[in-house]
């Protein structure tokens, strides 16, 4: 009985990895940035079990309750992002900044 559930589990589950989940241009607005957005994304290559039903429906919300002010590195924990089939929360993730967004400089602002 375990070793049927567990090829029933290979044959209808695909190990999905989360960034490959996320829009690759998904960013949030940056201030007094080179930049006026950075890229976000998740830190680590995790995976997660899905069906194909399941990845067509899923959807994610980014929660990033702070304004960013550059400068911004590569990598900073920003917020989180919550991932959903339909409308039943599946996991949430830290988000986190994937570039680096430098402060303007005085003569950048100046020209702005």
């Amino acid at each position: 009985d375990c070793r049927k559930l567990m090829d029933q589990a290979y044959d209808e589950y695909d190990m999905v990895e989360i960034n490959s989940l996320i829009d690759e241009n998904e960013s949030v607005p940056v201030e007094k940035g080179k930049k006026e957005k950075v890229r976000v994304g998740v830190n680590k290559l995790e995976k997660y079990p899905l069906t194909s039903a399941e990845k067509e429906k899923l959807r994610y919300e980014i929660n990033c309750n702070k304004i960013l002010k550059a400068p911004i590195s590569e990598y900073e924990e920003i917020g989180k992002i919550e991932f959903f089939i339909e409308n039943e929360l599946l996991f949430v993730k830290k988000l986190y900044t994937i570039e680096k967004v430098e402060s303007l400089s005085v003569r950048d602002s100046l020209g702005r």
